[in-house]
């Protein structure tokens, strides 16, 4: 006899897959030039409004109710920390927010050296909210870039030491510092003169998006935290 599992999914991963779906339908609307690989602010309501369209079927489900947010402002070490995107999920007085920080690169807009550091911001950031709020269930980073040069290691330099390549994996307890003057000082502007240290391991895995009118290359992956 077989016996079926008829057990409602979780919300949380509900939501999970929500955001990955989301993610390659966003990236499947660039490659048909449905949509254009532009600016992270377009990245941003593109990918709300799919994220919006996904969770409107679950809102009638057993009284839940979404909600989302684009600059969703939350506090971070007594200052604004602004978030891309946020999900908050309500039933019955449950509360849970998701969050959601994006980050897209163009080749045209040079050196990824700040990039990585700006992406590493973001990623201990997201896992510092979700430790501080109780209501944070769960995060997301998502990363975008035409630039191939991201997805491979790099010898020397500040991409050596804060590495985004693939197949990487961001190490919990270990210390990423700047190697030269211009990354100490970005590090520092963000609060970080220490360098920034993480509670959990990401692995990085890059997912190769072809555009099919020009065959050029869009390289992406997302983080749950």
């Amino acid at each position: 006899m077989i016996i079926k599992d008829f057990s409602p999914i979780p919300i949380d991963e509900k939501i999970t897959n929500i955001v990955h779906e989301s993610v390659d339908i966003y990236m499947d609307k660039i490659c048909n030039r449905i949509l254009p690989f532009q600016l992270e602010a377009s990245m941003q309501l593109n990918l709300a409004r799919i994220i919006t369209n996904k969770l409107d079927s679950l809102s009638s489900n057993h009284g839940d109710f979404f909600q989302v947010l684009l600059e969703d402002r939350m506090v971070l070490g007594g200052n604004n920390d602004y978030i891309d995107i946020s999900i908050s999920y309500n039933n019955a007085g449950i509360i849970r927010k998701y969050l959601i920080e994006l980050k897209l690169i163009h080749s045209y807009q040079g050196g990824p050296n700040s990039a990585n550091i700006l992406s590493y911001v973001d990623i201990n950031e997201l896992e510092q909210l979700k430790g501080i709020y109780p209501e944070v269930e769960k995060c997301f980073f998502i990363f975008m870039t035409d630039e191939h040069s991201f997805t491979v290691p790099s010898r020397r330099g500040t991409r050596a030491i804060i590495p985004m390549y693939d197949h990487y994996t961001i190490c919990r307890h270990h210390l990423y510092q700047g190697d030269c003057p211009a990354a100490i000082r970005l590090l520092t502007s963000k609060g970080y003169p220490g360098g920034l240290l993480f509670s959990n391991n990401y692995y990085i895995e890059y997912n190769d998006a072809t555009n099919n009118l020009d065959n050029s290359h869009i390289y992406y992956f997302v983080l749950d935290i």
